[in-house]
Formats: structure tokens, sequence, C-alpha cells
């Protein structure tokens, strides 16, 4: 923390502030004393939000945030992301679209490159399912959408369990799949 706040350009007595107060919100205190690389997977994302925040920056870009941590430590991730909202910008980039509804006030959803939708959460919009909302505006000719189920494309092939699926051809097309992050 204390690189990151001299790259920053923090003064000494600002950055030993601003290392306290970082160590509180990302609740690091009693792992000062521990190397980073000795961390756990969630620890270590949450001395990365440290680093992020230590010159207090207006906006705060996260990608993919709780990927690969343990519920406990997604929990207070989302916990610790939605009080850092209540002072800045957040870009929250993500393909887990629960935390999309829990965590933001509005969506961008981008396919291929291209924005495709933009919506404001919680208005009583399309996005109240999200997930069928994201299908929608993502499908291509390739897949018709299930009026009764919209995350069940019409046009699947159902696979039973052990079924050779060797000469079953893929519904998607590589541009589909391209670029996706």
């Amino acid at each position: 923390l204390q690189f990151a706040a001299k790259l920053r350009g923090l003064g000494h007595q600002m950055a030993l502030r601003r290392m306290d107060e970082v160590v509180e919100v990302c609740q690091l205190e009693e792992y000062l004393d521990v190397l980073t690389g000795k961390l756990s997977k969630g620890f270590r994302q949450r001395v990365g939000l440290a680093q992020a925040i230590i010159h207090d920056p207006e906006v705060l870009i996260l990608d993919e945030p709780t990927v690969g941590i343990d519920p406990l430590q997604v929990v207070q991730t989302k916990e610790m992301i939605k009080e850092l909202g209540r002072k800045r910008t957040i870009l929250l980039s993500t393909h887990i679209l629960p935390e999309v509804t829990q965590l933001c006030d509005k969506v961008v959803i981008i396919a291929q490159g291209q924005i495709v939708a933009e919506e404001d959460l919680g208005m009583g919009s399309a996005t109240e399912d999200l997930e069928a909302f994201f299908l929608k505006v993502t499908a291509h000719d390739a897949v018709e959408l299930n009026p009764i189920d919209p995350t069940v494309p019409i046009n699947s092939t159902e696979v039973e369990a052990g079924e050779d699926t060797s000469d079953v051809s893929d519904m998607t097309h590589s541009s589909e799949t391209e670029g996706a992050e």
C-alpha cells in the first residue's frame, strides 16, 4: 500500500492517513504483516482494491471482482463495493448478472464490442429479469428465445447425461463467442 500511495504521488502524511482508511474499508487489519503472495485470492483481491482506492479516485473500474473467491468473500466484497459506491462512481464489468442487479443502478450491455442496451435498474423496465433481458438483446438469429422460459433457447438441443454429442454441431457462430470479454 505504501508503494501504491507513492506511485499515486501521495505525501508521507497523506499516505499514512489513506493507508489506515483503506485497510479499514477493505478489512485488512489482521493481515498487515502477511506477504500478499501468502494471502487467499479473496484477500489478494482486497489488497488490489485497497491499492486502487488509496488515492481516493472519483471513478473506480472493477473487472470481475468476485470471480474465484469463496462465498463469504463474495458477500463481503459486494458490501465493500456498495459502500465504495456511495462516494464515487464504480464501473463494474462482470458476467455475473445477479451481481449487477444487486450492486448497480444502471446496466450497459455490450455484445461483440458494441453497446446493445442501456437500462436503469429498479425502474420497472425490461431488466426485471436481467438474464432474460440480456439474452433478448444479445440473441442472434441462430437462437430463438422460448417465451415461457427466455433463458432456454427454443432451438436448443436437450442432451441426456452420458449422451455422445461429438456429432452435434455447435449452434453458436464463432464470431458470437469471439471477443466476449
